[in-house]
């Protein structure tokens, strides 16, 4: 989990920084490594925990894909699953920072994975997530949110999943 560490710029990990401070009802999760077959289920488990432990009940998770240089189909498969689930709790799943080569070889399987926005940048996730807050539309679904356009566009090149 990531959160605000007085002083610093940016967003840290609250393993790192305890006195980092988090948004209450939002989590944002930074997975470092790329996102297949054989790690997609400790990714999954990991950002579980991380929404059980929040202090606040979460209603938005954003996942700070910076790290994450590759998404295969099966690892797709297993986080649309996961965003069928939240969203069926009542959480909606987004991703920030995502790299843009992703748009080029990837972004069938991991529009899949991440249907809702996506964030250029997490202040823009938190900025877009506390403006909900304050209008009272925190909750589901994030898709109409329009502080920053997608960084990844919709659709893929051949329509097929992984590398072009």
């Amino acid at each position: 989990m990531l959160g605000r560490v007085p002083g610093l710029k940016g967003f840290h990990s609250v393993t790192d920084y305890p006195e980092a401070q988090t948004v209450a009802g939002l989590v944002l999760y930074r997975f470092n490594g790329n996102l297949v077959f054989f790690n997609v289920d400790y990714f999954c488990a990991r950002l579980r925990r991380a929404i059980q432990r929040a202090e606040a009940p979460v209603s938005w998770v954003v996942v700070d894909a910076s790290p994450i240089n590759l998404v295969d189909a099966t690892a797709a498969h297993r986080v649309a699953e996961l965003h069928a689930e939240l969203a069926a709790r009542g959480i909606a799943l987004s991703v920030g920072r995502a790299k843009r080569q992703l748009r080029r070889y990837f972004a069938p399987g991991w529009n899949a994975a991440f249907p809702g926005t996506r964030f250029p940048t997490l202040k823009s996730a938190v900025r877009t997530f506390e403006d909900a807050l304050a209008s009272g539309a925190a909750g589901l679904p994030l898709a109409g949110a329009t502080a920053d356009q997608p960084i990844l566009r919709q659709g893929g090149m051949d329509g097929t999943m992984g590398c072009a």
